[in-house]
C-alpha cells in the first residue's frame, strides 16, 4: 500500500536543553532522501487529494531551519507562549522527515500536556498512526487514526489512512464508505477513485466497481486500464491479457505494486 506524506505537525527542544545538534548523519539523510522523493512522486502524479499535501520549509532545507527554531527556543525572548509552541510544532515536523521517531513521539506527548487546539491533537494522533503504521504495529496504528478522527471529524488523511488499513484486514464495507467520503471532497482525484476501485475488487463487487468507479475514469487512464485488467482476469486469466499486462507501464509507483500483485496472482 502506499505510504503517504503527511503534514508531521510536532514538537522538540525543551528551552532548558541544549540548543539541539542540527547535523544530519547518514541515516538521518538517507531517510529524509526516500521522503524527497517520494513527495517528487506525489507532485509528477498531479492528483488532486495528493496535491493538498503540505509539507514544512525544513522538507527542503532542513539543517538550516531546525537551526534557526532551535535558536528561537532558547533565545531570551520566550514571553510569546504561541511562538513557542509553534516551534515546537514545526521542529517536531522536521524531525519526522528524518527518521527520528522517539523524539517525535517525546515531544508529542509534551504538546498534549498543553493547551493547544483540537485541530492540532488531531494532527499529533495521526503522526502518532503515522508511526505506527512505518513499525508495522497496525493496532495501534488504526487506532491513532480514529482517535484523530475524535478530535477533527473532518481530517481526511486520517480517514483515508483508516480505509487502507481496514482494506488491508478485509474490511472493505467500512473502507469503501470511507473511500466515498473522500472522494465527495477531492471528486478530481484518480487516486481516491483507483483504491475505491481496489477496495471494490477485493470484496469480489466487479458490478459496483464497473459502475461507481470505472464510469467515472477516462477509458485511457493507469487507473481504468488496470482495474479493467483485474476484472478481466478475475473472469479469465488468458495468456493475451496476462501478456498485455506485463507489457503495460503504469506511471506512478502505487499501481505498478498493483500490477505486480495481479502478475503473481493470476500466473
Amino acid at each position: 500500500m502506499v505510504k503517504l506524506i503527511f503534514l508531521f505537525s510536532i514538537i522538540i527542544s525543551c528551552s532548558t536543553s541544549k540548543v539541539t545538534n542540527t547535523n544530519l548523519t547518514h541515516e538521518m539523510k538517507s531517510h529524509l532522501f526516500k521522503m524527497q522523493n517520494l513527495a517528487s512522486n506525489y507532485k509528477d502524479k498531479q492528483d488532486q487529494f495528493l496535491d493538498s499535501v503540505v509539507f514544512d520549509k525544513c522538507f527542503d532545507n532542513w539543517s538550516k531551519e531546525v537551526e534557526q527554531l532551535n535558536r528561537l527556543l532558547h533565545s531570551d525572548n520566550q514571553k510569546d507562549r504561541s511562538k513557542k509552541l509553534d516551534a515546537w510544532y514545526r521542529l517536531g515536523t522536521c524531525h519526522s522527515y528524518v527518521g527520528e521517531s522517539n523524539k517525535v513521539i517525546y515531544y508529542y506527548d509534551l504538546l498534549l500536556s498543553e493547551n493547544i487546539s483540537k485541530d492540532r491533537k488531531a494532527n499529533i494522533y495521526h503522526n502518532y498512526g503515522e508511526l505506527y503504521e512505518q513499525k508495522s504495529l497496525f493496532v495501534m496504528a488504526r487506532a491513532s487514526f480514529e482517535e484523530s478522527l475524535k478530535f477533527n471529524p473532518g481530517n481526511e488523511l486520517s480517514e483515508f489512512k483508516l480505509g487502507l488499513l481496514e482494506m488491508q484486514v478485509g474490511l472493505y464495507e467500512k473502507s469503501s464508505k470511507r473511500l466515498i467520503k473522500i472522494s465527495k471532497k477531492y471528486p478530481k482525484s484518480n487516486l481516491i477513485k483507483f483504491y475505491l476501485g481496489m477496495s471494490y475488487y477485493y470484496s469480489g463487487s466487479l458490478d459496483q466497481l464497473k459502475n461507481k468507479v470505472l464510469r467515472l475514469l477516462d477509458e485511457k487512464s493507469d487507473e481504468s486500464v488496470l482495474l479493467n485488467f483485474a476484472i478481466s482476469l478475475e473472469k479469465n486469466s488468458d495468456k493475451k491479457t496476462m501478456s498485455d499486462l506485463e507489457n503495460f507501464q503504469p506511471s506512478f509507483f502505487v499501481y505498478r505494486d498493483f500490477k505486480e500483485f495481479l502478475l503473481t496472482k493470476y500466473k
